[in-house]
């Protein structure tokens, strides 16, 4: 049985949520994971040009959150070459061939300024509200936070596979090896959102 057709905003905020595979640590943070899931997150707000707007975003071990603007069904397209990306280069970071997302992503939409300052504590609490870490800054992966708290711009590598196999250097590191293929690429700028009471 196929699953039910989306219905989307003709424009709108949405909170997104994708999860991994049996709840695995597929996204587990370190710097090289970090400067991966990046550039991919990075790649594809260029990618949507400009139908869909980033507003905060947190990577766990296991799960992401996004909150984003969306216009139409531009959200779809966003979602799937975000998560095709991540499976991919995150796979092959962590030796990972099988299914790599749990089921299809939630998107669900933000109606009015008290759920959206609801959903944006809910991104920024992650790791303090599990007890891993005691504050939100301290969070080892990847997450909005210093962005909204210093600079929106950010950059990050994105790998070009497409270059690695256009040299046919097909046995070297796929991520990081071979001359050329980390580019830099800017996440967003980030849009910040109003109104909000940011805390740590």
């Amino acid at each position: 049985m196929g699953w039910p057709l989306r219905m989307f905003q003709e424009e709108g905020l949405y909170f997104v949520t994708s999860r991994c595979f049996q709840g695995r640590l597929l996204l587990r943070p370190s710097t090289e994971m970090n400067e991966v899931v990046g550039g991919v997150l990075a790649r594809a707000v260029q990618h949507s040009a400009g139908t869909v707007r980033l507003h905060a975003f947190t990577f766990a071990s296991n799960h992401f959150h996004l909150l984003v603007w969306a216009r139409g069904a531009a959200l779809a397209s966003f979602m799937q070459y975000l998560r095709s990306n991540l499976s991919k280069k995150v796979g092959r970071l962590v030796d990972w061939s099988g299914g790599f997302w749990e089921r299809r992503y939630s998107a669900e939409p933000v109606l009015d300024d008290t759920a959206l300052v609801g959903r944006l504590r809910y991104v920024l609490a992650h790791g303090v509200k599990e007890g891993l870490v005691e504050r939100s800054a301290e969070w080892p992966g990847l997450t909005c936070l210093p962005q909204l708290l210093g600079s929106a711009r950010r950059v990050f590598q994105w790998f070009n596979w497409t270059k690695r196999w256009n040299k046919r250097e097909r046995s070297a590191q796929v991520l990081t090896g071979g001359p050329g293929w980390p580019e830099p690429v800017e996440n967003c700028p980030l849009d910040r959102l109003r109104p909000w009471n940011l805390r740590e």
